[in-house]
C-alpha cells in the first residue's frame, strides 16, 4: 500500500512532509498518532513502541464532538460553520501532537467526509488552516483495516475457525460495512448507508422511541435483506460485530467484558435488547471515549443486530474489542516497516468470488492471473512498477472477462463498467478504476485520449494503465484457447526481445496466434518484441 503518513515537525505544525523510507525506519520508536474523523466525532490516539520488547503503549485517547454527519446527511455538504469547528479541533490535535513530540501520524475521515459533495474544499481548508493532511477512507479500505485488526485480536486459530463461515459487521454512526467470509478468507464486502445516528439526521428530526421502532425496523430489514446477496448459498454461521455502539452495548448493566473479545448468545442478546427497549438497564455516564452520541446509538444498534441475527440465523455474536484507531495504528506500523500487505490473499479471493457472480471461466481466470504474476516478476527490470501493481494486475486478470455476462460483443467495455461499479475489499477507489481500465484494454483498442475514463487520469496513472494492460494482453494470449495447457517455464530478456519459454512437447499454435494478435501494445509500451519459445526439459 502507498504510504499515507506524513512527517510532523514538533516546532512547526505545518506543513507536514512525507516521511522517507529511511526516516520511517529510524523513527519506529518515536511517538506516533492516528486521527479518526468520523461522522459525529473526531478522535486522536497517540502511541509509542518500546525498544526491545516492541510493546505498544497507548496514551489517553482524546475525543471531540464534531457532528459533520448532521450537515452531510441532511444537505449533502459540510457547512462553513462545521468546517470552522473542525479546524479548531484539528488545531487542538496538532498542538497535542507537538507537545507529545509525535513524529508521524495518519489522519483519516470516514463516511461524512467521504460522502460530502464539498469534501475537497473541506480537506484543503483543514490542511491550509492546521497543517493536518486528511485522507478520506474508502469503505473497502476501512473493512480491510478492521478485518486485519479483528484477526489480530481473535488470534489465528479462533479467527480461522470463525471465518470458515462468518459475517463481519463494522457498525458506525454514519455508515457501516458488511463482509462475508468463507474458508477463512473474505469473499465480498459492501459499504451500506446505514448508521446508528444517520437515520434521524436524514429525516431531519429527533425521533421518539416509538417512531424509531416504526421507521428503523423496515428500513434496516430492507437494507440487510438486500445485503444477503453477499453470501450466495448457505447463510454464514457466525456473526462478528465491531464498532463503538456494539462495545458500549456489551458494557451495559455490568456485563463482564473480556480483554480481547466478548460474545453473546442469541438468547442473551434478546434479553438485553428487551431490557434496553424497556429502559431497564443501567446506562453509564458519558466519559472518556464513551460519548453521548455512542450512548444514543445503543438502541439503533440493537435493532440492527436483531435483524442480522434474523437474516443469518447465527446463534452467537462475537465482539472483538477493536476500533478504527487500533486498525490505523496497526497499518501505520506496517507502512513504516514496509511490510507486505497481509490482506492480499483476501483481495484475490474476493476478486474470484466477484467473477463467479458473473459466471466467469474460472480455469481461464486462474490461468491468466498466474501468467500475469509470472510476467510481472520476470519483467521487473523493464516495468519498474511497485509490488502493489502486481496485485492490481492479478485482480484485473481475474476479472477481465466478466463483461461476457452482459454480452460477448464489446465485453471489455462491459467488464470496465462492472468492475468500476463493484466493491472490491482492500482496493481503493483509485486502484479500482485502474483495475477496471486495465481490464477494459485487455483487447481491441489501446488507450486513447478520446476515451473519457482514460483521459481524466493524470499522466503517471495513464502510464500505469498502459503498463498493466500490456502485460494483461500477453497473459491473456497465453491461454488464448481457454485450455489451460501452457506452462510458462521462464521469462528471459535478451537484446530487444522477451522470450516466453514453454514446454517443447506442446502444441501451442493457438497461443502463438493469440500472442501475435495481442503483443503489439506490449511492444509499444516497453519497446520489446515478445515471442513464445519451445524449451525442452534439458535446457539449463
Amino acid at each position: 500500500m502507498p504510504s499515507h503518513t506524513a512527517a510532523f515537525q514538533p516546532d512547526e505544525p505545518a506543513p507536514l512532509a512525507t516521511a522517507s523510507a529511511a526516516g520511517a525506519r529510524a523513527a519506529l520508536y518515536d511517538p506516533m498518532a492516528v486521527i479518526d474523523l468520523g461522522a459525529y466525532s473526531a478522535r486522536l490516539q497517540i502511541c509509542q513502541r518500546e525498544r526491545g520488547s516492541g510493546t505498544l503503549t497507548y496514551w489517553d485517547e482524546i475525543p471531540r464532538l464534531l457532528p459533520l454527519g448532521r450537515d452531510v446527511f441532511r444537505s449533502g455538504v459540510i457547512s462553513s460553520e462545521s468546517m470552522r469547528q473542525a479546524a479548531e479541533v484539528m488545531r487542538d490535535f496538532a498542538q497535542q501532537m507537538r507537545e507529545m513530540k509525535v513524529r508521524y501520524y495518519h489522519a483519516v475521515a470516514t463516511s461524512a467526509v467521504r460522502e460530502s459533495l464539498n469534501r475537497e474544499v473541506f480537506i484543503h481548508r483543514i490542511q491550509t488552516g492546521t497543517g493536518i493532511q486528511i485522507e478520506p477512507l474508502d469503505g473497502s479500505t476501512e473493512v480491510r483495516l478492521i478485518s486485519l485488526a479483528v484477526q489480530r485480536v481473535l488470534g489465528p486459530q479462533r479467527f480461522r475457525r470463525l471465518s470458515q463461515s462468518a459475517l463481519l459487521l463494522v457498525l458506525g454512526a454514519g455508515s457501516s460495512q458488511l463482509a462475508c467470509y468463507r474458508d477463512a478468507h473474505m469473499q465480498s464486502a459492501d459499504t451500506i448507508r446505514l448508521g446508528t445516528l444517520r437515520l434521524g439526521d436524514e429525516l431531519g428530526e429527533r425521533l421518539t422511541r416509538a417512531e424509531l421502532e416504526d421507521v428503523i425496523d423496515p428500513f434496516v430489514a430492507a437494507i440487510l435483506g438486500g445485503a444477503a446477496r453477499l453470501w450466495p448459498g448457505d447463510n454464514p454461521r457466525n456473526l462478528i460485530a465491531v464498532g463503538a455502539p456494539v462495545r458500549a452495548l456489551m458494557g451495559l448493566d455490568g456485563h463482564p467484558r473480556r480483554k480481547a473479545c466478548d460474545s453473546l448468545t442469541r438468547a442473551q442478546f434478546r434479553r438485553l435488547f428487551e431490557r434496553v427497549e424497556r429502559q431497564q438497564v443501567s446506562m453509564p455516564r458519558p466519559q472518556g471515549s464513551l460519548t453521548a452520541a455512542t450512548l444514543q446509538s445503543i438502541e439503533p444498534c440493537c435493532h440492527i443486530l436483531d435483524h442480522l441475527f434474523a437474516v443469518t440465523g447465527a446463534d452467537r455474536i462475537w465482539v472483538p474489542m477493536v476500533n478504527t484507531r487500533d486498525a490505523l495504528v496497526d497499518d501505520l506500523y506496517r507502512t513504516l516497516e514496509s511490510a507486505a500487505d497481509p490482506f492480499v490473499p483476501d483481495i484475490l479471493t474476493a476478486a474470484h468470488a466477484l467473477a463467479a457472480r458473473y459466471c466467469y471461466d474460472a480455469a481461464h481466470g486462474h490461468a491468466v492471473a498466474d501468467f500475469a504474476a509470472r510476467l510481472f516478476d520476470g519483467l521487473a527490470t523493464l516495468h519498474h512498477m511497485p509490488a502493489r501493481d502486481r496485485v492490481l494486475l492479478q485482480v484485473a486478470a481475474i476479472l477481465h472477462d466478466i463483461g461476457c455476462f452482459v454480452s460477448g460483443r464489446q465485453h471489455h467495455k462491459h467488464s470496465h463498467y462492472l468492475i468500476a461499479n463493484s466493491e472490491l475489499p482492500g482496493i481503493t477507489s483509485e486502484e479500482q478504476e485502474t483495475v477496471a481500465l486495465a481490464a477494459r484494454y485487455h483487447r481491441r483498442s489501446s488507450p486513447k485520449l478520446s476515451h473519457p475514463e482514460y483521459a481524466v487520469l493524470p499522466p503517471p496513472r495513464r502510464v500505469q494503465v498502459c503498463q498493466l494492460a500490456a502485460l494483461l494482453r500477453v497473459a491473456d494470449a497465453l491461454d488464448r484457447g481457454h485450455r489451460g495447457r501452457l506452462r510458462l517455464r521462464a521469462v528471459r530478456v535478451a537484446g530487444q526481445r522477451v522470450a516466453l519459454c514453454v514446454g517443447a512437447n506442446l502444441d501451442f499454435a493457438v497461443e502463438q496466434w493469440g500472442l501475435k494478435a495481442k503483443a503489439g501494445m506490449f511492444e509499444e509500451v516497453y519497446g520489446y518484441r515478445v515471442e513464445l519459445v519451445a524449451e525442452d526439459n534439458g535446457h539449463g
